[in-house]
């Protein structure tokens, strides 16, 4: 009990290296010493070793295929090195466990959409937000897999309300104001990119966003300086 006990006070002082050598040595001793071994696939994540980290959590399945926590990052590792079937059958699992697990919920809508398969992230986020879920990431992602599938109507009303839960990001009101601007609702788009230029007058998406509607509008001259801007902060 000793050596893991020092293995968790080395994880804790992020010496990966030195925690993994020791939970190497227990696990030779005690093969099926899931505290060793979990411990031992955090090592592996924190020092970038996924291969290693998806194999150490797959034997922390086996011997416990009840642990959600095992299978989360079994999935992520899994991610990392572009297993995705095994990612999403994995965070399918946790799920399955803990239905409140919000990370693997969010972690699998994002491999949903970038497998292009935004109908499954929708089934998913729309179940979990109907339980008045209060995270404003699951109707940011709700929103962005109904506007990639075309209800775009839907998906503002997602984005509003991911606003409404996290009034301070720029990234969400830029996102909303290029959704009016998509539907060619040119002042309803200038309303939210002003909010977000006075939240934050550096970010060069607000600024280039502001170029785009003066650009359309016919103002250039307003239009170059927004565009000069967002060059000089993101070339």
């Amino acid at each position: 009990m000793k050596n893991i006990n020092l293995a968790c006070d080395l994880i804790s002082e992020n010496k990966f290296e030195e925690a993994k050598s020791i939970l190497e040595e227990i696990i030779k001793e005690e093969p099926q010493n899931k505290e060793a071994i979990k411990n031992l696939g955090l090592c592996q994540i924190n020092l970038g070793e996924w291969d290693g980290a998806k194999i150490t959590f797959e034997k922390a399945t086996i011997i416990d295929p009840d642990d959600a926590t095992s299978w989360f990052y079994l999935a992520s590792s899994a991610e990392k090195i572009s297993e995705i079937s095994i990612a999403i059958e994995g965070y399918k699992k946790v799920i399955s466990l803990r239905p409140e697990f919000y990370d693997a919920i969010k972690n699998l809508s994002v491999l949903y959409l970038t497998e292009n398969s935004p109908e499954l992230a929708i089934e998913l986020l729309e179940g979990i937000i109907s339980q008045s879920n209060e995270d404003y990431q699951l109707y940011y992602l709700l929103a962005t897999a109904q506007i990639s599938t075309g209800q775009e109507e839907a998906g503002i009303k997602n984005l509003e309300k991911a606003h409404e839960i996290e009034p301070n990001n720029v990234q969400i009101i830029n996102n909303i104001g290029s959704c009016y601007l998509g539907q060619n609702n040119q002042e309803k788009a200038l309303e939210y990119f002003n909010k977000a230029y006075d939240l934050d007058s550096e970010n060069p998406l607000t600024n280039y966003n502001l170029a785009l509607i003066f650009d359309n509008k016919g103002e250039y001259k307003r239009a170059l300086n927004y565009y000069g801007s967002a060059y000089k902060k993101q070339p």
